[in-house]
Formats: C-alpha cells, sequence, structure tokens
C-alpha cells in the first residue's frame, strides 16, 4: 500500500509498509499454526476462521493444546502447545470484539478502523499462563479499544493515530517508540515500556500511571489533558520533572507543580548544552531551548544565565569548556559572526582533546549548505547538520527535535 506526501501534521507519524502489496488471502496454503500434537493449519484456513465470527474463532482457538512443563533435575521448563503466527494482515475494519487472540503474532498487520472491544491479549479464562501476544509494527490508526487487556504484550513502534483507548488496560507491556497522535488515551497504564512514546496532540483523559518510567517519552508537554489524570509515587520518582499541564490534571496547584519540578529537577541526570547562536535569531533559539529543556536537558543560555556585570567573553568560554555539549545554530547571521566563529573553534579543539563529538550542529536556513566561509563549509563537509529549517512547529520538527535529544543524551 502506497502513501502520497501530503502536507498534514499527522503523516510523519504514519509507519510504512502497514500492508504488504499483497496481503495474504484465503487461498494462501502456507503454514500459520502448528501444535505440540501435529496439527498444522494454512493461513488462508485461519483468515476464514477470523472472518467467520468470535464464536467459531474462539470454539478452535480453546482446542489447541495449552503449553507443557519439563522437569530436568531441579529445574521447571516449559514450551508453548503451538505457534500461531498471522504477520502482515490486512485486518482493517475487521470488528474483533469478543474474540479471544492471546498468543498470536500479529506484528507488521494493518487494523486501520478496527475494533477490539473486550478483547483481551493477555489471558485466556480458564486456561493456564499464555504466551504474549505479538502486535509491533501494526497499524492501528482509528481503530477502537474499549475495555481492551494489553498485558504482557508487545506493540512496539504501532500506530495509534486517531484510536479510541477506552477503558483499556496496559500493564507489562511493550509499547515503546508507539505513536498516540490526536489517539484518546483513557488508558491504565501498569509497569508499561512507553521509552520513546509519541504523544504529541493526544487526549490524555482520566488515565492512570503506576510504576511508569515516563521521562523518554515524546510529546507530554504537547498533549491535551482531561481530569483526573492519576500518577503513582514510583512513576514521580522515575520519570523526574513532567510538564505543568500534566501536573495541573493530576489536581496540584500552580505552587505545588512548580515545587515539585524543582525538587524532581534536583534527581535528574541532566544533559548540559551550550548553545551558540546569533542574538538576531534569538526568537528561534528561545523556542529550541524551552523545547529541549521540557527532555531535562539543561542547556546555559545567555540571557538567563550570562552573570551581570560578568566579563562576557570569559564567561562564554568557561561555559563553553564546562559543557558537555554545544549546539551551533547556523543560519545566514550567525556564519558571518566573530562570536560563533571562536565559540565553534574552541568547541572543535575539545573535540581533538576528547576524542568524542562536542559539536552539534543544526541549521535554521540553508545559508550554510551554499556558504563558502572556511569553517562553515568545513562544517558542511564533515558534520551530519540537523535541519530546523522548518517554519513551522510541524511534525518535522518534533522529529528533528528527538534526534537532537536523543544525540545530546547520547
Amino acid at each position: 500500500m502506497r502513501r502520497s506526501v501530503h502536507n498534514k501534521y499527522d503523516d510523519w507519524y504514519h509507519i510504512c509498509g502497514e500492508v504488504s502489496k499483497e496481503p495474504p488471502g484465503l487461498a494462501d496454503h502456507s503454514t500459520a499454526c502448528w501444535t505440540t500434537d501435529g496439527q498444522k493449519y494454512s493461513r488462508g484456513e485461519l483468515l476464514k476462521l477470523l472472518r467467520s465470527g468470535a464464536v467459531s474463532w474462539n470454539k478452535w482457538r480453546r482446542s489447541l493444546p495449552d503449553l507443557q512443563w519439563y522437569k530436568i533435575k531441579d529445574d521447571f521448563f516449559w514450551l508453548p502447545g503451538f505457534v500461531l503466527r498471522l504477520p502482515k494482515c490486512d485486518f482493517r475494519n475487521h470488528d474483533f470484539s469478543f474474540y479471544e487472540l492471546v498468543s498470536t503474532d500479529f506484528s507488521n498487520s494493518s487494523f486501520v478502523r478496527s475494533k477490539f472491544n473486550t478483547v483481551d491479549f493477555d489471558w485466556l479464562s480458564g486456561r493456564p499462563f499464555q504466551m504474549k501476544a505479538n502486535l509491533s509494527y501494526c497499524n492501528f490508526r482509528s481503530a477502537k479499544f474499549v475495555g481492551t487487556r494489553f498485558g504482557y504484550s508487545s506493540a512496539a513502534k504501532s500506530d495509534f493515530s486517531h484510536a479510541e483507548l477506552n477503558g483499556a488496560h496496559i500493564g507489562k507491556a511493550d509499547f515503546s517508540d508507539s505513536i498516540f497522535f490526536k489517539a484518546m488515551v483513557a488508558v491504565e497504564f501498569e509497569d508499561t515500556n512507553l521509552s520513546g512514546a509519541h504523544f504529541e496532540d493526544s487526549y490524555i483523559a482520566g488515565a492512570t500511571f503506576t510504576n511508569v518510567d515516563l521521562s523518554k517519552t515524546r510529546g507530554l508537554h504537547r498533549a491535551h489533558y482531561y481530569p483526573p489524570v492519576t500518577i503513582d509515587a514510583r512513576s514521580l520518582l522515575k520519570s523526574g520533572a513532567l510538564p505543568k499541564n500534566l501536573y495541573c490534571a493530576c489536581g496540584l496547584t500552580d505552587k505545588m507543580s512548580v515545587a515539585l519540578r524543582k525538587i524532581l529537577h534536583s534527581g535528574v541526570k541532566r544533559t548540559k548544552v551550550f548553545i551558540s547562536y546569533s542574538s538576531k535569531d534569538e526568537a528561534i533559539v528561545k523556542r529550541l531551548q524551552a523545547d529541549l529543556e521540557e527532555y531535562s536537558i539543561e542547556t546555559w543560555f545567555a540571557p538567563r544565565d550570562l552573570p551581570i556585570g560578568a566579563k562576557t567573553r570569559q564567561s562564554l568560554d568557561r561555559a563553553i569548556l564546562g559543557a558537555r555539549k554545544l549546539i551551533i545554530v547556523l543560519s545566514k547571521t550567525s556564519i558571518v559572526s566573530d562570536w560563533v566563529e571562536q565559540e565553534v573553534e574552541l568547541a572543535l579543539e575539545r573535540d581533538q582533546e576528547s576524542k568524542r563529538p562536542i559539536l552539534v550542529p543544526i541549521r535554521i536556513d540553508d545559508s550554510v549548505m551554499k556558504s563558502r566561509i572556511g569553517w562553515a563549509a568545513y562544517l558542511r563537509r564533515t558534520r551530519n547538520i540537523g535541519d530546523f529549517s522548518h517554519k513551522d512547529r510541524d511534525a518535522r520538527y518534533f522529529e528533528s527535535l528527538g534526534r537532537l535529544v536523543s544525540d545530546l543524551q547520547s
């Protein structure tokens, strides 16, 4: 399935390869299920069962053998009773309500506008422990999950944009790098891996976070919150400082949220970064600086951090020497600035001394790509320059911001 390029904000969140060009059909005879008692089922047979309704599917699903335990000396081991794989399938607009889908591999499949009301990917009632479901790299755009349970499932790098997760439970599951753009997130998160998950423009309503690390999520400061939102103490300690509007949704007053952010910031390992730029670009750089602070990147920003009465050049040099990284903001004004040139030269000297990259160049226009000025041309030839030339804070901007944050924290 191909998608043309549009200028919509949510295009960036689309995961490529949602469905193969020729998705498996009912005539597919390749084996998709093996059981320990010797049974085999083709993909076509399983797709026919799925489309025949929840009753037929659940009856067949419960006929599969359970996992088996083995004892070797004093240790116990288990082996699955079956393997059930249906990756890269097209399930768009299908109603999976009341289906028993635990232990199934649906990776790389498309579930656009499908329904999963009261589906349990975690447990099969009346049966022993089951293997986890694999929902990684799936497209769940505009899907509906009412009372759905994702316990122990893997949905890493899946796209839930515009989806409705209403009363869902996501416990001990892997949702790393998943996308919740413009999704309704009324979810109970418990011990969930949300590292790299995108929450830009999501609607977090009545959600609960229990023992969840939110420090590596993206876009929480751009999400919309509808109280009550609940975060337990373990999540607060793991996550460090969080956006103010999230605290407000938890019922904290402005004074309480400010005090809490200060306490948590003091315990967060932060990355100290010096930003070198032209004063004519200050408005753009100030926006970038604020976004970096949201990701616990501590910045040295001259208008804020330069002491009154301090010797400017000496103070700037000390700040550069004390920083782990130096961001150089390249523009038509900064590449002709003597001050910026001196700061770059000092950072390059530190590069050679420490034998690790200190200088992190980004551009806010195309001037450096055409410049013949010595040091600017040298950076163009030898460094990968981050692109922040977008006029708006759109999806491309936040994609570049995410890459920059990752590089600064490495």
